[in-house]
C-alpha cells in the first residue's frame, strides 16, 4: 500500500498506553511508522466490521447483563 499518495487528515485519539506500546513495538518490528500501522489496522478492521459487530454486541451483551443482574 502506498502511503504517499493517499490524502491524509491530522486527528488525535486517545488510546490506551499498553496499546499504544504494543502499537510502537509492532510498526518497529515491521519498519514501518506508526500512522502506517494504525491505518493498516484500521482499514482491516473497517473491512471486518461485520465480525467486529458481532464480538461487540457479545461484549456489551455482557456488560448488560452484568448491569442488570439482581443483587
Amino acid at each position: 500500500m502506498d502511503f504517499d499518495i493517499m490524502t491524509r487528515k491530522k486527528t488525535t485519539i486517545n488510546i490506551d498506553e499498553e496499546l499504544l506500546r504494543l502499537i510502537k513495538i509492532k510498526a518497529l518490528d515491521l519498519n514501518i511508522t506508526q500512522t502506517e500501522l494504525i491505518t493498516l489496522y484500521l482499514k482491516y478492521g473497517l473491512t471486518n466490521h461485520m465480525q467486529i459487530k458481532k464480538q461487540l454486541t457479545e461484549k456489551n451483551y455482557i456488560r448488560y447483563k452484568k448491569k442488570h443482574q439482581k443483587k
